[in-house]
């Protein structure tokens, strides 16, 4: 883009900006880097210009990135926020039944499990979640004991960008979502006992026996993309044959498509209303 040489501006560019002074030499232009939760570990990059004029001061968005998630249970347990945080977490796979109260099976192998504290931010950084969740301690379970296959497939990065085509080709409306805490609402069918949480009372020579795929399980994985690839096909799907987690779905010349990656599932249809 050309300079204007009759007066004093200038012209910005994403990497750099030229002055009229000298055109020809490029001048790095500082970034500052915001995290970005809701996409991962990715980052939204802001101009100079455009951060000193920011509704939210930087200041505070420092301040929110000083909290860290704690890395053990005796740091979370002294912390109210998540101490309340871990509770929820056990109520929660409490009443969806991961997990029945048992007398400990004579020579059963116990395995044990931990919390995993992460926290969620919003895009400028502030806390909005903290989350605890369970994990079984997986590397504990003996193959063919614990478990048998383990193999769950996600969908090809070719299928998604093919769902992209087909969603400008054909006009079509895109929604994602994702399923909050999937693993456990698929069966266990293997017979495993967990040593229960810390911060669980339960009577000596007592454990508890897993009904539901905890995350950390090496057939949860599985366990989960049976249970949504058996649904979806109950509700009139096509699988694909080159790719187990593509369901297609015919009705006169409407068009239903659903893709899967684990928890996360795309959605393509002619009619918002109706994925919705």
């Amino acid at each position: 883009m050309p300079v204007d040489a009759g007066n004093d501006t200038f012209v910005a560019h994403k990497w750099g900006r030229i002055d009229k002074v000298a055109s020809d030499k490029r001048i790095k232009t500082p970034r500052n880097l915001t995290n970005v939760s809701s996409l991962g570990n990715t980052y939204a990059a802001m101009d100079e210009d455009a951060t000193e004029s920011a509704v939210f001061p930087e200041k505070d968005i420092e301040g929110a990135q000083r909290e860290t998630a704690p890395e053990t249970y005796k740091q979370a347990v002294q912390d109210s926020a998540w101490h309340e945080s871990m509770i929820n977490e056990i109520r929660a796979l409490r009443n969806r039944g991961c997990w029945r109260i048992v007398q400990t099976p004579r020579g059963a192998r116990l395995i044990k499990s931990k919390y995993v504290y992460k926290l969620k931010k919003d895009w400028l950084g502030k806390v909005i979640k903290r989350k605890s969740r369970l994990v079984v301690q997986g590397f504990l379970q003996q193959e063919g004991v614990d478990y048998g296959e383990t193999y769950a497939p996600v969908a090809k990065a070719a299928t998604f960008r093919l769902m992209l085509a087909l969603t400008k080709a054909k006009k079509l409306h895109l929604h994602q979502l994702d399923v909050d805490s999937a693993f456990p609402y698929a069966d266990l069918e293997e017979d495993v006992y967990m040593t229960p949480p810390p911060g669980m009372e339960v009577d000596e020579g007592f454990c508890l026996k897993l009904l539901k795929s905890l995350y950390g399980l090496k057939q949860a994985p599985q366990n989960w993309h049976k249970l949504v690839a058996e649904h979806i096909k109950s509700s009139g799907f096509k699988q694909c044959v080159f790719d187990n987690c593509l369901f297609v779905k015919n009705i006169g010349e409407e068009k239903y498509l659903i893709s899967l990656y684990v928890d996360d599932i795309l959605i393509a249809r002619t009619d918002q209303t109706t994925i919705h």
